[in-house]
C-alpha cells in the first residue's frame, strides 16, 4: 500500500474510532449530567487534572521517539516495554502519598479518596503504551477499534449503572478505573507484537534525547490545556469547576476529535516522508483541508446550538455553562485547524520549534488566565483560552509555510469552503431556532437536521472538488488492506 493510501486508511479507522468515541462519550456524559450534580463532575475534573499532570511523565517522550525510531525497532519496543511500568509504579505511588497535599491545595478535602483511586490508572496506562505506540508506527489503526470502543462501553455502563444506584462522584472514579483495565486487557489481545525481556542502554537514551524535546512540548501543552482547570478549581470552587469542565469537554468534542485523528496518523506519516519537503508540504495542506471539513461545521454547529444543548440536553441546572461554551467553541475551531503545526517540525526533527511554539502559547496565556478569570468567572477563563489560540495559530501557520515552502495563500485555500459552508450553517440553524415551536430532543434533532443540511448542499455548490477528491481517495483506500507489522 503506498504512503497516500495507508494514510487514508489510516484516516478512515481512526476517523471511525474517534467518532464513535466521542459519540459515546457524549451520550454517557448527557445521562449522567442527568443522574449527578456539577460538584461531582468538578471533582472528578480535580482529580484528573492531578492524574493527568503526573500522568505527562509517564512515557517520557519514548512514545513519539519509538515512533520516530528508523532501526532496531524491536529492540527499542521492548526497552520501552520494561521502561513504562517502572515509571508507572514510582508515579502511582507518589500521586497517592501526595493526595492529600493536593487536596488542601484546591481546599477540597472530599477530592483526597478521588485523587488516590485514580491514582491507580497511572500503572495501568503504561502497561499497554508500547503495543498502542506500535500499532500506530505502523499504521494500523483497524486493529485499535475494539480496545477503544470497547473500553468506552465498559465506562460507560458501569457509570452509568453506579450513578443511577446513587453512587454520586464514584461512579465516575470506577468507571475510569475499570474501563481503562478494559482497555489494556484488549490492547495486547489485539496487538500481534510480544514482548521479550531484554534492554538497552544506547537505544534507551537515543529514545529519551529525542523525548526530552517532545516531554517538554508536552508538558507546556499540558499546563496550556489544564491551567485554567486549576486556577478555577482554586479560585471558584468545584461546582464551578464542573460547570466549566463540561463546557470544555463539550466544546472541544470536534477539535479533540480531529487533533487525535491527526496526530496518530499524520505523524507518522510526517515522519516516512520527511526528507521530501514538497510531498511534505502537499500532505501537510491536504491533511488541514481534509479535517478542517469535519471540525470547522462541528466546532460552530456546538456554538450556535449551545442555548439547544444546554437546556434541552442537559437540563437548566448547567446554564451556568453556556456561554463558555459557546467562547470556547472558537478555541477548539482554532485547536483543529492548527493541530499539524508540531507535528510537522517534530518529524523532520525539530521538535525544540514545537516546544517554542507551546511555551509561547503557554505564556501568553498565563498572562492573560489570572486576570480575566478573576473578573469574568468562568467566561473569562474561556477568553483566556482563546485569545493564545488565535495568535499562536497565525505564527505556527507562518513557520511551517516557512519550512516547507508555499505561501500563506494555500491555507486560504484549505481553508476557504468549510469556513464558508460553516457560516452558511450557522445562519440556517439560527434561523430555524426562531422558527421552530417544538421544544426538547425532538427540537435538538430538527436543528441538528437542518445544520447539516445546509452545511453538505453548500459543499456541494461551492465545494464540490473537494467532495471528488474525498470519494475519490476513500475508494482508493477500500481497494487496499492494511500491511501487517512485522
Amino acid at each position: 500500500m503506498n504512503y497516500t493510501k495507508k494514510a487514508v486508511f489510516g484516516i478512515g479507522w481512526v476517523s471511525v474510532v474517534n467518532i464513535m468515541t466521542r459519540g459515546i462519550r457524549f451520550l454517557i456524559t448527557l445521562v449522567l449530567a442527568r443522574l449527578l450534580e456539577p460538584t461531582d463532575f468538578g471533582l472528578v475534573a480535580i482529580g484528573l487534572l492531578v492524574i493527568n499532570t503526573v500522568g505527562m511523565f509517564r512515557d517520557l517522550g519514548i512514545g513519539p521517539a519509538l515512533i520516530y525510531q528508523k532501526k532496531d525497532v524491536d529492540r527499542a519496543a521492548n526497552t520501552a516495554m520494561i521502561l513504562f511500568p517502572l515509571v508507572g509504579v514510582v508515579l502511582t505511588v507518589m500521586t497517592y502519598a501526595t493526595a492529600p497535599i493536593t487536596a488542601d491545595f484546591f481546599n477540597s478535602h472530599e477530592s483526597k479518596p478521588v485523587i488516590q483511586y485514580l491514582s491507580i490508572t497511572l500503572l495501568l496506562v503504561t502497561l499497554g503504551i508500547t503495543p498502542s505506540v506500535l500499532l500506530d508506527k505502523e499504521m494500523e489503526f483497524k486493529r485499535q477499534f475494539l480496545p477503544e470502543v470497547g473500553s468506552m462501553v465498559a465506562y460507560g455502563l458501569i457509570a452509568i449503572f453506579l450513578a443511577y444506584g446513587g453512587y454520586g462522584v464514584w461512579a465516575l472514579v470506577y468507571g475510569k478505573i475499570i474501563s481503562l483495565v478494559v482497555w489494556v486487557g484488549l490492547i495486547w489481545l489485539v496487538a500481534p507484537w510480544k514482548p521479550k525481556l531484554e534492554f538497552d542502554f544506547r537505544i534507551a537514551m537515543e529514545m529519551l534525547g529525542y523525548g526530552r524535546h517532545v516531554l517538554a512540548a508536552s508538558l507546556i501543552g499540558f499546563l496550556i490545556s489544564n491551567m485554567d482547570n486549576g486556577l478555577v478549581g482554586k479560585l471558584l470552587g468545584t461546582t464551578a469547576l464542573g460547570f466549566y469542565a463540561m463546557a470544555y469537554n463539550i466544546s472541544t468534542l470536534p477539535s479533540s476529535n480531529v487533533i487525535g485523528l491527526v496526530n496518530r496518523v499524520m505523524f507518522p506519516m510526517y515522519s516516512k516522508i520527511n526528507e521530501n519537503k514538497a510531498a511534505l508540504a502537499r500532505v501537510y495542506l491536504k491533511s488541514i483541508r481534509y479535517t478542517s471539513a469535519l471540525a470547522v461545521p462541528m466546532s460552530l454547529g456546538i456554538l450556535v446550538l449551545a442555548p439547544d444543548i444546554i437546556e434541552h440536553l442537559l437540563g437548566s441546572k448547567w446554564m451556568p455553562a453556556m456561554l463558555p461554551l459557546q467562547i470556547l467553541c472558537i478555541a477548539g475551531f482554532l485547536g483543529s485547524i492548527s493541530a499539524n503545526t508540531g507535528l510537522v517540525f517534530n518529524a523532520v526533527g525539530k521538535p525544540h520549534v514545537s516546544m517554542k511554539l507551546s511555551l509561547a502559547h503557554l505564556i501568553v496565556f498565563a498572562i492573560a488566565l489570572y486576570p480575566m478569570t478573576l473578573r469574568y468567572g468562568i467566561a473569562g477563563t474561556a477568553i483566556a483560552v482563546t485569545i493564545p489560540s488565535m495568535l499562536l495559530t497565525l505564527v505556527g501557520y507562518r513557520m511551517t509555510s516557512n519550512l516547507l515552502g508555499f505561501s500563506l495563500r494555500r491555507y486560504y485555500d484549505a481553508l476557504k469552503v468549510p469556513v464558508a459552508g460553516s457560516m452558511i450553517m450557522m445562519i440556517a440553524i439560527a434561523s430555524a431556532q426562531h422558527a421552530i415551536p417544538t421544544t426538547g430532543v425532538v427540537r435538538f434533532i430538527l436543528l441538528l437536521i437542518i445544520g447539516a443540511a445546509s452545511y453538505i448542499v453548500t459543499i456541494y455548490f461551492i465545494g464540490r472538488e473537494l467532495l471528488e477528491e474525498l470519494r475519490e481517495l476513500l475508494t482508493k483506500a477500500n481497494e487496499s488492506k492494511p500491511t501487517p507489522i512485522s
